[in-house]
């Protein structure tokens, strides 16, 4: 999974979570403590502790859960972390068929 393929508001909330821990600070509670764990367990194991959710949007995925964990794997590919994977587990929620 890569930002680009994220709905522009999923894009811009997780930029807004990478742009103030980057500064030391808090987008929302503990963000940068909760994205420093996630990219810790990506440094260890190439990927993230639990698959995000997210849904097709008109513009891209849209994220349901997991805006700390989508923003600490792209800190650990803008860090270059060796053994990162190429590909993310991803829970894709579908509206219910008629």
């Amino acid at each position: 999974m890569t930002l680009d393929v994220m709905s522009h508001a999923t894009q811009l909330h997780v930029r807004q979570l990478l742009d103030k821990a980057g500064q030391g600070q808090d987008y929302l509670p503990d963000s940068a403590g909760r994205i420093a764990s996630v990219r810790a367990h990506i440094a260890q194991t190439g990927t993230w502790p639990l698959a995000p959710v997210a849904y097709p949007d008109s513009d891209g995925l849209a994220l349901i859960d997991g805006h700390h964990r989508l923003a600490a794997l792209e800190a650990a590919r803008a860090a270059n972390l060796p053994d990162l994977l190429d590909r993310h587990a991803v829970w894709i929620a579908l509206p219910p068929t008629a």
